[in-house]
């Protein structure tokens, strides 16, 4: 019975990161929500806290699972500017204090993650 059991929480879990990759395939990481993946999973969300403690558990088992790096430095970069911006107005021309200057970053990122993810096809 604990094999089937395992079994179960092993394709659960490859479920739920195909669920993570198929939605940002569709609508990228903003479409990315505990309530999507659960839905597009087809199995309660309850599941995604109780096998990867919670949303980002589980991308974090997506890029594991995928050797996802680039996602990995561009995590860390924006974690850097995020506590930077508190004492420093401007990082390489962009206003990080301003909603202009992520918004800015954020269209940045979001080419560098469409290049990559078509390089990886």
């Amino acid at each position: 019975m604990e094999k089937e059991i395992t079994k179960n929480r092993q394709a659960t879990e490859m479920t739920l990161i195909t669920a993570v990759n198929d939605i940002i395939e569709e609508s990228g990481f903003e479409g990315l929500g505990i309530n999507a993946v659960a839905a597009k999973a087809k199995v309660s969300k309850m599941l995604i806290y109780r096998y990867f403690n919670s949303l980002d558990g589980l991308i974090a088992a997506y890029i594991q699972q995928n050797d996802y790096w680039m996602a990995s430095i561009i995590t860390a970069a924006i974690s850097y500017l995020a506590l930077l911006e508190e004492n420093c107005p401007v990082y390489n021309g962009l206003k990080i204090q301003q909603e202009s200057g992520w918004e800015e970053l954020e269209e940045g990122i979001n080419l560098l993650v469409d290049l990559w993810l078509q390089k990886q096809l």
